[in-house]
């Protein structure tokens, strides 16, 4: 019996419409006197949330801005920071899908499990989803297993008690299913062939199955 539901983030249970461009991001910084092209930055910036953030010490746009600027040796000037951090803040609009709706007040323990640093996606209403556990909380980048586990314990339930929600086999499915976990492929576009032991085209296939 599925006691508790364990949900990914992006592309699962949320989206973005704009998003933070690096090519614009690239053209803010050049403007500032850094002479940095979009490999440049992405390769920088991947390492810096991947594999910095996790640790501990990044906790705002600002601090993501001024250590890539760093990792790439510059010294960080405050009217860049800025101006990059206002461009981000902008355009980091997540919104949940509109299906998120139908699991929202389902009567069984529900949390986030993602990467993603909690103040990207704190303005959503995120109340019912305990815990929100991010790359900071984890410890590292998923899918090491360390956030599974955390939540397990967490909740004092045993893997078979738990069901992953994704739509990444390799970060989200595949990880859930060498721990024990019962696993349901979130597939919006009816196009994948994913080996889970649910597919679900939306969130309302989910909660027919939970019930």
């Amino acid at each position: 019996m599925i006691k508790g539901v364990i949900f990914d983030f992006g592309g699962t249970l949320a989206y973005k419409d704009k998003g933070m461009d690096v090519l614009k991001t690239c053209e803010l910084l050049r403007k500032h006197g850094y002479d940095v092209y979009h490999q440049e930055w992405e390769a920088a910036y991947k390492y810096v949330f991947f594999i910095e953030f996790p640790k501990g010490k990044l906790n705002s746009y600002e601090d993501f801005v001024k250590r890539t600027i760093e990792l790439l040796g510059f010294k960080p000037k405050e009217v860049a920071v800025k101006e990059i951090t206002s461009y981000w803040k902008s355009h980091d609009d997540f919104e949940f899908f509109p299906d998120v709706k139908h699991i929202q007040h389902l009567n069984m323990r529900k949390a986030i499990l993602t990467t993603i640093p909690y103040f990207r996606i704190s303005r959503l209403d995120l109340t019912g989803f305990d815990p929100v556990m991010t790359g900071i909380e984890i410890g590292h980048a998923k899918p090491h297993p360390e956030g599974f586990l955390k939540i397990l314990r967490r909740w004092k339930l045993k893997p078979e008690e738990v069901l992953m929600v994704g739509n990444d086999m390799e970060i989200d499915i595949n990880p859930a299913k060498r721990l024990g976990l019962k696993t349901a492929f979130i597939d919006r576009e009816g196009n994948a062939r994913a080996k889970a032991d649910y597919i679900i085209h939306s969130m309302k296939d989910l909660a027919t199955i939970l019930k």
